[in-house]
C-alpha cells in the first residue's frame, strides 16, 4: 500500500473534515475477483466499509498520532487498507487493489491459521482485530459488575468482564406471547438478575462510542422488527457512587450507523452490509461494490444473522427552544447548560446539531479551540448550511456587510442566508473573555436588526445555569428572558471515588505534589493553574529526570492542546493552563492525573506610587475554582488515581472561600479593553457604558 496514498496525507483532515468523512463514507473499496485475490473477498470488503464508517464518524480519534494507534496500523493492514484512497479504474489499478487485499488476508492467515477463514463474521472476530481494534476504550461496553449479597452491594472485579461483549439478542418464540419491542430486548439485556447462590448481578455498562449488537432470528415463524424500532436504542446504564445504586440512571441514544448481513450455507453465500448517516437515511456508496447489492433489508429477515452498529449520541431529544416555527417569523433566545463534568464537547455539540432542522442555515460562534470540537461534531453528523466563526471572525464578519444606519441592508439578510430562518448558537467561555463579551453583545444586537420576515433562534452554549448578563442585555432591548434548559445524558465520569483530596498548606503544596508523583509509575500528567516559586523547583526537578513542561495557551495554540492532554509518544508532562478556560477535549490514556488547584491567580498592573509594574494577587470566586476541578472529571481511560490538591483542609472549604461569583462577567484583565472595543461599535447605536452594566454584579 503506498503511504502517499493515504487519505489523512491527501487531504486537511482538521481544514475539511467533512469532506474527508463524505470520502470515507461514500467510496467503498474496489472490486476484485476471486480468481485476482486468491481469496473470496465479501467479507474482506464488508470489513473495510465497516472500518471506513467507524473512522468517518470518530475523525478526532483516528486522525491523532496517538502511539497505539500507529502500532495497530503496523500490525493489521486491514485499518491501513481502510484509509487509502480507492481507485476504480480498470487493469493495473485494479491488478494493485487485488495485491492489497491478498496482503491483508495473508496477515489474518497467519495470525490465526486454524480458524482463518475469509467471511466477515470470522474477520470481524478475529484475534487481529480484538487486539488492534475492539479492544479500544471506544468500543468498550462493560465495566466490572454490580453484586448484591445480603444487605450490601460491591462492585466485583471479575477476570473476564473486559473480554465480554453484547450478548446476542435471541428472539425465542416460546417468549413472543407479550411480542416485546426490540428495545425491550436491549433493557432485558442489563436489568438486574438474581443468582443461584441468591445474589444479584447488574451488569455496569461505560456509555462507548459505538455499540455492537450481534442480531439473529432463529426462526422464520418470528415476526420482524420494523425498521424505525432498530435505527435509534437506547441504552440503559446503571450508576453506583459506592453506597446507593440506580439500576437504570441514564438511557443514552444510539443511532444505526451499520448493518453487516453475514453469509450463510443456504444463502446468502456471501456478506452484505449497509451503512447510514447518522440520525439519518441510508447511504449509497458509489460505484458500488456487490456487498451493497442485495435485495435485503433489516425488515426481510433475511440474512438470519446480522452484526448492527450503533454510534453514541448521547441525549439528542429535539428541543422546542431549536425547533423551527412555521407561524411566527420571530427572534427567540434560549440557554443550553450542559453538565461541567462532560467528557467531551465534541458530543455536546453533536446533541445541538442533531436538535436543529438540517433544513435551515446555521451560525456557530465560539473560541478558537472550541471550534475544534465543532467541525469535528460537525463532520461526524455531516453538517450543511453551516457557519463556524470565532469570535472575531463573526465581529469582523457582521462589519464588513453594508448596513443601513445601525442595521443590516435587508437585501443583505436575503442574500446571505436565503433561507426564512436562521439559528445562532453561542460557546459563552466560563471567563469570559472581551472578544467572547464582544461576540456575545454584538450577537444580541444583530440579530434584533433581522427583517420581519426572518425567524431567528438564538442560543447560548455553557456550563452555567444562566447568564445575567445576556438577561440585562436583552432587557435593554425590550427582549424577553431566554428559556434555560438541560443538556442531559452525555458521557462523564461517574466513579467520583476515583478522584483523591489531597489537603495541603501553602508551604508544603510542592513537596506533596512531588512525593506523590515520585510514588507512582507509567505516563502521568500535570494540570497547575498558578506558578509558584516552590512549584516551578518541582518541575525542573522532573524535567532532568524526562518530564516535559508546557503552557497550555488555547488562543495561541489551540491545535496543540488536544496533543497535549493524549499520553502517547510523549513522555509524562506538566502543563500549565495559562487562561482560565474549559478545554473541549478530555484527558487520554494517562495512568496517573494531579490537578494542583488554586485559590488565586496574579496580575500585573502600573503601580502610580512606585512607578513601576508590580503583580497584585486576586482572590478566585468559587464560580471559578469549580472550573479548575472540573478537570479532574474530564478524562478517558482507566488511571489509577486522580489527585486533586487543594490548600484548605476540605474541598468545601477550598470552594467557599472568597466570593460565589466573579466580580465582573467580562475578564477582570480585560475590562479595560471591551470598554475601549464597545465604543468602537458606536455606528450600530450601541451606548458602551450602558452596556458594560449588563456585564457586572450588583
Amino acid at each position: 500500500m503506498d503511504p502517499n496514498n493515504d487519505i489523512r496525507r491527501l487531504h486537511d483532515v482538521a481544514g475539511a473534515p467533512a469532506a474527508v468523512a463524505w470520502l470515507l463514507q461514500n467510496r467503498p473499496p474496489p472490486k476484485c475477483s476471486e480468481d485476482q485475490v486468491g481469496y473470496e473477498t465479501s467479507g474482506l470488503d464488508c470489513l473495510l466499509i465497516l472500518i471506513r464508517m467507524l473512522y468517518s464518524v470518530q475523525l478526532p480519534i483516528y486522525t491523532s498520532n496517538e502511539h497505539r494507534l500507529l502500532a495497530a496500523e503496523a500490525r493489521n493492514p486491514a485499518l491501513r487498507l481502510a484509509w487509502q484512497n480507492y481507485t476504480y479504474e480498470p487493469g493495473e489499478s485494479q491488478i494493485m487493489w487485488a495485491r492489497a487485499k491478498e496482503e491483508v488476508l495473508d496477515v489474518f492467515k497467519a495470525e490465526d491459521p486454524e480458524k482463518f477463514d475469509t467471511s466477515f463474521d470470522r474477520l470481524v472476530d478475529s484475534p487481529l482485530m480484538e487486539e488492534t481494534l475492539w479492544c479500544r476504550p471506544e468500543y468498550q461496553l462493560y465495566r466490572y459488575p454490580l453484586v448484591k449479597f445480603g444487605p450490601g452491594r460491591r462492585v466485583v472485579h471479575l477476570p473476564d468482564t473486559y473480554r465480554r461483549r453484547t450478548e446476542t439478542i435471541i428472539i425465542d418464540r416460546p417468549l413472543m406471547s407479550s411480542r416485546p419491542t426490540f428495545q425491550q430486548y436491549i433493557d432485558d439485556t442489563f436489568r438486574c438478575r438474581e443468582q443461584r447462590d441468591g445474589s444479584k448481578i447488574l451488569k455496569m455498562v461505560n456509555e462507548p462510542s459505538i455499540l455492537r449488537i450481534p442480531y439473529s432470528r432463529p426462526s422464520y415463524d418470528d415476526p420482524v422488527f420494523p425498521f424505525s424500532t432498530l435505527k435509534d436504542i437506547y441504552l440503559p446504564v446503571a450508576d453506583f457512587d459506592g453506597e446507593t445504586y440506580t439500576e437504570v440512571a441514564r438511557r443514552p441514544h444510539y443511532t444505526l450507523i451499520a448493518a453487516v448481513g453475514l453469509r450463510d450455507d443456504e444463502g446468502p453465500f456471501s456478506d452484505l452490509v449497509r451503512t447510514y448517516s447518522p440520525m439519518a437515511n441510508q447511504l449509497i456508496p458509489m460505484p458500488s461494490n456487490p456487498v451493497l447489492d442485495g435485495k435485503w433489508t433489516l425488515e426481510t429477515g433475511y440474512p438470519d444473522y446480522i452484526m448492527l452498529y450503533y454510534l453514541y449520541m448521547g441525549n439528542v431529544e429535539p428541543h422546542e427552544g431549536l425547533a423551527r416555527s412555521d407561524i411566527y417569523s420571530d427572534i427567540r433566545f434560549g440557554h443550553a447548560q450542559s453538565h461541567p463534568h462532560t467528557l467531551e464537547n465534541v458530543a455536546l455539540w453533536k446533541y445541538l446539531f442533531a436538535a436543529r432542522s438540517s433544513l435551515d442555515p446555521a451560525v456557530i460562534v465560539a473560541s478558537p479551540i472550541e471550534l475544534i470540537a465543532v467541525r469535528s461534531a460537525a463532520a461526524l453528523s455531516v453538517q450543511e448550511g453551516l457557519l463556524a466563526f470565532t469570535y472575531q471572525e463573526f465581529l469582523d464578519f457582521i462589519e464588513a456587510k453594508p448596513r443601513d444606519g445601525t442595521r443590516w441592508d435587508p437585501q443583505v439578510w436575503s442574500e446571505v442566508w436565503q433561507s426564512d430562518h436562521l439559528t445562532v448558537m453561542v460557546a459563552v467561555e466560563p471567563h469570559m473573555p472581551v472578544d467572547c463579551a464582544l461576540a456575545f453583545t454584538m450577537v444580541t444586537r444583530w440579530a434584533a436588526t433581522r427583517p420581519p420576515t426572518l425567524g431567528v433562534r438564538i442560543l447560548t452554549v455553557s456550563t452555567e445555569e444562566h447568564h445575567p448578563e445576556m438577561v440585562a442585555l436583552l432587557e435593554s432591548q425590550g427582549i424577553p428572558e431566554p428559556q434555560r434548559f438541560l443538556i442531559l445524558g452525555l458521557s462523564q465520569v461517574r466513579w467520583k471515588e476515583t478522584v483523591q483530596i489531597v489537603s495541603c498548606n501553602e508551604s508544603n503544596l510542592a513537596e506533596r505534589v512531588k512525593s506523590t508523583i515520585m510514588r507512582n509509575n507509567g505516563q502521568q500528567v500535570v494540570i497547575y493553574f498558578r506558578s509558584t516559586v516552590p512549584l516551578l523547583e518541582v518541575f525542573r526537578d522532573l524535567n532532568e529526570k524526562g518530564w516535559l513542561a508546557f503552557k497550555i495557551d488555547p488562543s495561541e495554540h489551540p491545535d496543540q492542546v488536544s496533543r497535549l492532554m493524549t499520553a502517547g509518544a510523549l513522555p509524562s508532562r506538566a502543563l500549565r493552563v495559562v487562561e482560565e478556560f474549559r478545554s473541549p477535549f478530555p484527558l487520554i490514556g494517562f495512568d496517573q492525573i494531579h490537578i494542583v488547584l488554586s485559590s488565586t491567580s496574579s496580575k500585573k498592573v502600573f503601580d502610580s506610587v512606585s512607578r513601576q509594574i508590580i503583580e497584585v494577587v486576586l482572590p478566585l470566586s468559587k464560580q471559578e475554582k469549580q472550573e479548575q476541578l472540573a478537570w479532574a472529571y474530564r478524562w478517558r481511560g482507566n488511571p489509577t488515581t486522580i489527585s486533586v490538591y487543594i490548600d484548605h483542609p476540605t474541598l468545601p472549604e477550598f470552594l467557599d472561600a472568597g466570593d460565589p461569583h466573579r466580580l465582573l462577567h467580562v475578564n477582570n484583565k480585560q475590562l479595560g479593553g471591551f470598554l475601549s472595543a464597545l465604543a468602537s461599535f458606536d455606528s450600530w447605536g450601541i451606548d458602551p457604558l450602558r452596556t458594560a452594566r449588563c456585564f457586572a454584579l450588583d
